[in-house]
C-alpha cells in the first residue's frame, strides 16, 4: 500500500523508479568522524554528549587496564625484593655457620693432633681449663695495662708541656747571656740530644730482645713436651761442650801454652788494652773539657754576680737617699702649700674689705694683679713639683719591684748553676774512677759475649723448630685434604659463592625492574590526555543545541 501524496499532490515514487546518481542507490556516504576506523561505515555523524561520555569511558578503561598492569609489575618486584631480603638473611646465616664450622674444624684438628701424640683426654680438658683461666687473667692484665698506659701517656704529655716551657725559659735566659755561654749551652744541648738518641736506640733493642725472649718462653710454656725437649737438648749441648773441652785438654795437653796460642792471646790482650787506653784517653779529654766548662761557668757567674751586685748597690743607694729625703720634701711642699693658701685667703679677705670700703687706685690694682700672677705662678710650680715627685716616686717604686724580681731571678739562676756544678763534679768523679769504668767495660764485654752465645743457641733452636713446624704443617695439610669435614666446608664455600652470585644477579634484576617500573612520565602524559578530553567534552557540551 502506497503512502498518500504530499500537499503538492505529488505521488510518492517507487524505489525502483527513482533516478540513479553518482553515489548509487545508497545515497551520500556517511561521515566517518568518531568511528574507530576513521572511514565510512557505521560511524556517528553527530558527536553529542553520549558520544563523548562513551569515548571517555573507553579511555578510562584503557587507563585502568594499564594501571592494573603496572600494579601487577610492582607486586612482582615487591615479591622479588622480599625474596632478595630472604636470600641475604640466608647468606648471612650461611656465613656465620661457615665460620662456626671452621672454628669447630680447628678444634677437631687440635684434638686429633693431641690424640695422635698420645695426650690423655683428661689432660686435654685440664689444659683447656687452664688456658681459659689464663686468657681471663691475661684479659684483665691487658685492661689494667691499657688504663695504665693511658694514664702514663697523659702524664708524659703533661711532662712534655712542662719540659717545653722550661726549655723556652732556659732559651730566653741563655739568649740574655754572652756568646760564650750560648756556645756552651748549644754544645750541652747537642750532647743531650745524642745521649737521648743512644738511650732510645738501646731501649728499642732491649725491648725487641725482651719481646723475643718472652715469645720464646711462652712457646716453651705452652708445650710441656717441647720444654722438656729443649731442656734435654740444652743439657746435651752442655755435656757435649764439656766433653769436647776435656778431649781437647787430653789430646793437646798444654796446647794453650804453645807459642802460637800465647802470641794470639797476647795480641788479643794488647788490642783490648789499646781499646781501654783509647777509652781512657777519651774520658780524660772529656773530663778536661768539663773542667774547662766549669771554670768558664764559674768565671761567668762571678762576673755577672759582681755586675749585678754593683747595680743593686747603686739602686739601693738611690732608693735609700730618696726614701730618706722624701718625707722632708713632702713636708716642705706641704708647708709651702699651706703658706700659699694662707696668703691667698688673706688676699681674698683684703679684696673683700676693699670692695666693701673703697676701690683702690689703678696702681694698687696693677700691684695686686702682679702679686696674683706671681702667686698663681708659684702655685703652678708647686703643683708641677708635686706631680714630678709623684711620678719619680712611682718610677722608683717600679725600679724597686724590678730589683726584687732581679734578685729572685739571680737566686734561681744561682741555684740552677750550683746544681749544674754539682752534676758536673759528680760526672768528673765518675770519670775519674778509671778502675771502676774498666771493670764495667769488662763486665759488659762478658755479658755481651754470653748474650751472643745465647742468641746463637736460640737461633739454632729456632731453625730446628721451624723445620719441625714445616714438617708438621705439611702433615696437617695432607690430613686436611683427606678430612671429610674439610670437604664439606669446601662444598659449603662453593655453595656460598653461588649464593653470592645469585644475590648479585638478583640485585641487578631489581635495579632493572625498578627502572622499568618508573611510570611517572607515562602517568603525567596520561593525566594530560585525560584533562584534554575533559576540556573537549565540556566544550562540546556547551556547543550542543
Amino acid at each position: 500500500m502506497m503512502r498518500p501524496g504530499t500537499s503538492a499532490r505529488v505521488p510518492m515514487t517507487a524505489m525502483g523508479e527513482r533516478p540513479l546518481t553518482q553515489q548509487g542507490i545508497g545515497g551520500m556516504p556517511k561521515t566517518g568522524y568518531g568511528t574507530s576506523a576513521g572511514g565510512g561505515g557505521g560511524g556517528r555523524a553527530v558527536q553529542d554528549r553520549s558520544y563523548w561520555m562513551a569515548e571517555i569511558k573507553q579511555r578510562l578503561a584503557a587507563l585502568n587496564l594499564e594501571m592494573n598492569k603496572i600494579r601487577s609489575d610492582m607486586n612482582v618486584l615487591e615479591r622479588e625484593n622480599a625474596n632478595y631480603v630472604n636470600l641475604e638473611k640466608r647468606a648471612t646465616g650461611l656465613s656465620d655457620e661457615l665460620r662456626d664450622l671452621q672454628g669447630q674444624l680447628g678444634d677437631y684438628n687440635t684434638l686429633i693432633d693431641r690424640l695422635q701424640t698420645g695426650t690423655d683426654l683428661e689432660e686435654t680438658h685440664r689444659a683447656a681449663k687452664e688456658l681459659a683461666i689464663k686468657n681471663n687473667r691475661d684479659q684483665e692484665e691487658i685492661d689494667t695495662l691499657f688504663m695504665g698506659r693511658q694514664e702514663t701517656e697523659r702524664q708524659i704529655k703533661v711532662c712534655e708541656e712542662q719540659l717545653a716551657q722550661e726549655k723556652d725559659k732556659a732559651s730566653s735566659r741563655i739568649s740574655e747571656r754572652g756568646p760564650d755561654a750560648q756556645a756552651v749551652w748549644a754544645q750541652l744541648e747537642t750532647d743531650n740530644t745524642r745521649l737521648l738518641a743512644d738511650i732510645a736506640q738501646h731501649q728499642t733493642a732491649l725491648t725487641g730482645a725482651q719481646a723475643k725472649q718472652t715469645q720464646l718462653e711462652r712457646d716453651l710454656q705452652q708445650d710441656p713436651a717441647r720444654q722438656k725437649t729443649w731442656s734435654l737438648q740444652e743439657k746435651k749441648r752442655q755435656l757435649q761442650t764439656k766433653l769436647q773441652d776435656m778431649a781437647t785438654a787430653d789430646q793437646a795437653g798444654a796446647a794453650v801454652d804453645t807459642k802460637e796460642a800465647i802470641l794470639e792471646e797476647i795480641k788479643k790482650n794488647n788490642a783490648e788494652i789499646a781499646n781501654i787506653e783509647r777509652n781512657l784517653a777519651d774520658l780524660e779529654r772529656t773530663r778536661q773539657a768539663l773542667a774547662t766548662q766549669i771554670q768558664q761557668l764559674d768565671s761567668t757567674v762571678s762576673e755577672e754576680k759582681a755586675a749585678k751586685f754593683e747595680e743593686l748597690t747603686r739602686k739601693d743607694k738611690e732608693m735609700t737617699s730618696y726614701l730618706a729625703e722624701a718625707p722632708a720634701l713632702l713636708q716642705a711642699e706641704a708647708e709651702r702649700t699651706k703658706v700659699m693658701q694662707a696668703e691667698i685667703v688673706a688676699l681674698l679677705a683684703g679684696l673683700h674689705d676693699l670692695s666693701g670700703t673703697t676701690l683702690g687706685t689703678a696702681a694698687d690694682l696693677q700691684t695686686m694683679t702682679g702679686d696674683l700672677a706671681e702667686k698663681e705662678k708659684e702655685l703652678t710650680n708647686a703643683e708641677r713639683t708635686q706631680r714630678h715627685l709623684d711620678s719619680e716616686r712611682e718610677r722608683l717604686m717600679g725600679d724597686l719591684d724590678r730589683v726584687h724580681q732581679l734578685e729572685t731571678k739571680i737566686d734561681a739562676e744561682r741555684v740552677a748553676l750550683q746544681k749544674r756544678v754539682e752534676t758536673l763534679n759528680a760526672e768528673l768523679r765518675s770519670f775519674g774512677d778509671v778502675d771502676r769504668i774498666q771493670r764495667e767495660l769488662t763486665a759488659k764485654h762478658t755479658a755481651l759475649a754470653a748474650e751472643l752465645t745465647q742468641r746463637r743457641t736460640a737461633r739454632r733452636w729456632t731453625k730446628q723448630q721451624l723445620t719441625m713446624q714445616t714438617t708438621r704443617y705439611e702433615l696437617k695439610k695432607a690430613q686436611l685434604q683427606d678430612n671429610e669435614t674439610q670437604r664439606q666446608l669446601a662444598a659449603l664455600e662453593t655453595k656460598w659463592k653461588q649464593l653470592e652470585a645469585n644475590n648479585a644477579a638478583a640485585r641487578e634484576l631489581i635495579v632493572d625492574k625498578t627502572a622499568e617500573a618508573e611510570y611517572s612520565n607515562v602517568q603525567s602524559s596520561v593525566m594530560a590526555l585525560v584533562g584534554e578530553c575533559l576540556e573537549q567534552n565540556v566544550m562540546m557540551v556547551g556547543l550542543a543545541p
